[in-house]
């Protein structure tokens, strides 16, 4: 049987290229990325991937782990910086006192309200001593509270006397004279148990005496008046007779507190002689309190 040329194209008529190999080279495949993504029919977790993704990746929402006490807890303690948000600080006021290591100067704080806040009163201290009270008193350079001296009615004085007897004045004998009578003496600084006056503050002081002493014969009289155990004045007369003798006596003195000025007779007639109760007084006053 001759076979005829178109015999070899006889047989089953293949339709595509499904299970045909083209040769060597492989075929690359059809575009199919869509097939692989969140969702496609092969899609790819990169889960069990290893390496680092090309694209950076947004974290998801993990606050809570670096937060206090979360799996991941970040301390500020390490990290360099200032914080974006205000901070509230741990107790430290001890630092910024007297002796603290951060202590801050008065001074250097800004000028304050205008209030009452550091005002001193008589039971605390504000930025001056306690106050003592009372309308007249002033704060000295040394921050000691005084009273002024000078001006207005004085708060230190008193007047002395006797108000009857005569006291015996030997001859040659200095002797203290007696006041056992005071009056005008608000503070009760003159002591008529002791005839003396003491000094309630430190201050200046003016004071003056007089008396009359009647002497049996000629003589000298004085009044002396003294300072603790000084003599600061004396004022005097001399007879040539047996007579009554006034004599008055008076300084201006600088006293320390609690010392004492007192009144001292003295006479040379060889005879006892009399201090009249009559017309004898002692008397003082605060000109300046220091």
């Amino acid at each position: 049987m001759t076979v005829g040329r178109d015999a070899r194209f006889r047989g089953p008529r293949f339709i595509g290229n499904a299970g045909l190999s083209v040769g060597a080279g492989a075929c690359p495949p059809a575009a199919h990325a869509a097939s692989h993504e969140n969702g496609g029919s092969d899609e790819i977790s990169v889960a069990g991937l290893s390496g680092e993704l090309a694209d950076p990746q947004p974290p998801k929402t993990h606050a809570t782990s670096h937060q206090n006490g979360g799996s991941d807890e970040i301390s500020v303690a390490g990290l360099s910086g200032l914080l974006a948000d205000n901070q509230n600080p741990v107790a430290h006021n001890t630092s910024h006192q007297s002796g603290g290591g951060d202590a801050i100067k008065l001074d250097d704080l800004a000028a304050p309200d205008d209030n009452t806040d550091l005002n001193s009163t008589v039971s605390a201290h504000g930025l001056l001593p306690k106050l003592g009270g009372g309308t007249t008193n002033f704060l000295r350079a040394d921050g000691a509270w005084a009273a002024p001296g000078g001006g207005g009615t004085p708060n230190v004085g008193f007047y002395a006397y006797r108000a009857s007897r005569n006291q015996t004045l030997n001859s040659a004998s200095e002797t203290q004279v007696e006041f056992p009578n005071d009056q005008d003496d608000p503070g009760n600084d003159f002591n008529t148990t002791t005839d003396e006056f003491v000094a309630p503050t430190t201050g200046r002081y003016t004071f003056s005496a007089s008396a009359q002493i009647t002497l049996a014969a000629a003589g000298r009289v004085e009044l002396r008046l003294y300072h603790g155990s000084t003599c600061v004045a004396e004022g005097g007369s001399r007879t040539n007779q047996a007579e009554t003798i006034r004599c008055s006596v008076s300084v201006v003195r600088q006293m320390s507190s609690s010392t004492t000025m007192e009144v001292r007779a003295f006479q040379t007639s060889g005879f006892a002689a009399t201090i009249q109760n009559a017309n004898l007084h002692f008397s003082g006053a605060q000109l300046r309190a220091d």
